[in-house]
């Protein structure tokens, strides 16, 4: 699959995204540990100096003004300066819940393990146990399918989008042995992307 990558001007893997408002990233964490891509970091100019320093020199580093990182903004950047055309975003609660207020989820795919956990700090798709973003959207069910570990849902917000493939991770279309982590939730955002 790299080398399709590759035939097709792109880098052998996909770019490496980070997405922090306070920009507080340790330059140690693994993901810096390898070059096998790209990796680019949107934050704000709240970075502290010394995480800034460290970080130019293993990312890209794009510092915006504001007190939150421009989520639209940021997918502009990636699609206008970089080429993207699809994102996957496999952050936290905090993040998903950010792009759903926007409105810059496009598809959602939803693996439903056969694990039980839970209670009162269970954490929830949008990080909070009550409430739900006012900028609320249907999500259409695309495809649904059995597995012997889990069941696979891959929602959409439009009704007739085309059905992703199992077994095609969704980290801009890499093909996979086996469908996503059990208990994994990602997201694709967002429309303006793929036109």
């Amino acid at each position: 699959m790299q080398e399709s990558r590759v035939k097709r001007g792109r880098s052998r893997c996909p770019l490496r995204v980070i997405v922090s408002n306070e920009g507080r990233i340790d330059h140690r964490l693994k993901i810096f540990q390898s070059d096998v891509s790209p990796i680019i970091i949107f934050s704000t100019k709240r970075m502290p100096q010394k995480y800034q320093r460290a970080l130019e020199k293993k990312a890209t580093l794009h510092l915006s003004d504001t007190k939150n990182v421009d989520l639209a903004g940021m997918l502009q950047t990636l699609r206008n300066k970089y080429k993207v055309r699809t994102v996957a975003c496999e952050g936290g609660p905090t993040l998903f819940r950010a792009l759903l207020e926007q409105g810059l989820i496009d598809r959602l795919n939803l693996t439903i393990a056969p694990y039980m956990f839970g209670g009162a700090k269970a954490p929830t798709l949008t990080g909070v146990r009550q409430g739900f973003p006012a900028r609320q959207r249907a999500l259409f069910v695309e495809r649904h399918a059995h597995h012997r570990r889990g069941v696979f849902s891959h929602l959409s917000n439009q009704a007739s989008a085309p059905a992703p493939e199992l077994g095609v991770s969704l980290r801009r279309g890499r093909r996979t042995s086996s469908p996503p982590q059990f208990g994994q939730t990602k997201f694709i955002c967002p429309a303006q992307l793929a036109q």
